[in-house]
């Protein structure tokens, strides 16, 4: 069988955002497979997780919690072997589904970040309109020089365009627009994209700046990445952040170095 939408579902400790993310694909009534794709937590929340997916017929797959970009690719190697789709999403569990519109679609390769709400109704896409490589370089000048923790200039330039871009294009159906990163919370990708990249994330990465990493991958494939409000979706946000044991912090640090190491040549 031909699935429209396989969605691969990370999850890590909470089985009732599951459930929800489930209904919330029923709700809709589209076309797709789910696989749930659990980083390891604890026994009680691998048995709770399993039995939710188990009950509503998802794939289930139970991996070392080696970080979210890892159980995700994990997720759509299983998806390439075994299923035929037209289109991939992977997405958190804290995840509500309210409306899948690809009429819009182009052809061939290319991601898409939707347009994502939080219940406070603040809109998280997209992630970055620009890569700002030279503001990325900036910052960690600034960094390095004044010996500063942590600098926020490119969040608040990222968020200032968020502003503008949202104003003129957010709310547009039908309109696809050009952007550097989609909000790693739900992404959707076409086939020809995953059989292009395979494993879209970085493995040894163990939590944020997913999007940076994806939005650089992607720009040096020459594979667009577009936005559009035609997928909509509500971020509950921070399901299993009172299970995760590693310092945001410090799990934000590594990979903000790792991510200025591959740009430095930009």
């Amino acid at each position: 069988m031909r699935y429209d939408f396989i969605y691969v579902v990370c999850t890590y400790g909470v089985a009732d955002d599951l459930i929800n993310f489930i209904n919330s694909t029923k709700m809709i009534n589209v076309n797709c497979r789910i696989i749930v794709a659990n980083s390891f937590c604890s026994i009680e929340t691998l048995e709770q997780i399993k039995n939710v997916a188990e009950e509503n017929d998802c794939d289930f797959l139970n991996l070392e919690n080696k970080g979210y970009g890892h159980s995700l690719n994990e997720g759509i190697d299983y998806a390439r072997k075994h299923y035929d789709y037209k289109y991939l999403i992977i997405t958190n569990a804290d995840i509500l589904v309210k409306k899948v519109d690809m009429s819009h679609a182009p052809n061939g390769m290319f991601a898409l970040a939707p347009e994502i709400i939080t219940k406070n109704g603040k809109r998280q896409n997209p992630f970055y309109v620009f890569p700002h490589f030279k503001l990325f370089h900036f910052t960690k000048w600034l960094v390095d020089f004044f010996k500063l923790r942590q600098c926020l200039l490119i969040v608040i330039v990222a968020k200032i365009e968020r502003i503008l871009f949202n104003l003129l294009f957010g709310t547009k159906k039908g309109k696809w627009k050009k952007i550097y990163a989609g909000h790693g919370s739900h992404i959707l990708f076409s086939k020809e994209t995953i059989d292009k990249v395979m494993r879209p994330f970085v493995d040894d990465i163990f939590l944020y700046c997913e999007e940076n990493f994806l939005g650089y991958k992607l720009r040096k494939l020459e594979i667009p990445f577009y936005y559009s409000c035609d997928v909509s979706v509500i971020h509950m946000e921070d399901g299993s952040q009172s299970f995760y044991k590693h310092k945001i912090n410090e799990e934000t640090k590594k990979s903000g170095i790792k991510y200025h190491k591959l740009i430095e040549n930009e």
